[in-house]
């Protein structure tokens, strides 16, 4: 996990909280017996790997190969590159939802809540993936900034471009 977090940055470590927390669940819902964790544990697979497969997706480098456009084609090429592997990413979790609950016929409560934990540690991990201190370095920057204007204008010095 460490090489693929350096590698990816913090879409890797979102992915592995939702995978930490899809396996929490899933021990939690060994206690409502061992069909409902194996659901949970599918819930969990169908909330996770879609979000993988973005994660990898977005996060690989172009081949060298491709010439290097500049501007608007740069960009629509990135933006419909993104496009598309969000719609592969839609396809993929509609598609494990079908089979998990349609083929499989895992039960729900189980897989339900493995998969809204997935979704919930998706929206709680940028905030826990932030690094540590990265909000005192905020604030002392605005603090700072907000002091250097303060004495600039008490003083009468003008801000010259």
């Amino acid at each position: 996990m460490a090489a693929a977090s350096k590698r990816w940055g913090a879409p890797a470590r979102v992915v592995g909280m939702q995978t930490v927390a899809s396996l929490g669940a899933a021990a939690v819902a060994l206690s409502w017996g061992a069909p409902q964790a194996w659901a949970a544990l599918l819930g969990g697979v169908a909330a996770v790997a879609p979000n993988a497969y973005f994660c990898w997706a977005t996060s690989r480098r172009w081949a060298t190969s491709r010439p290097i456009a500049s501007g608007r084609q740069a960009a629509l090429r990135e933006a419909g590159g993104t496009l598309g592997h969000w719609g592969v990413k839609m396809a993929l979790a509609i598609a494990l939802l079908i089979v998990a609950i349609g083929v499989l016929k895992v039960g729900s409560l189980g897989f339900f809540a493995g998969y809204g934990v997935a979704l919930l540690a998706q929206l709680a991990a940028p905030l826990a993936a932030r690094p540590p201190g990265a909000h005192r370095e905020l604030a002392a920057r605005t603090r700072g900034g907000r002091r250097r204007r303060e004495a600039g204008a008490a003083s009468g010095a003008e801000n010259a471009p």
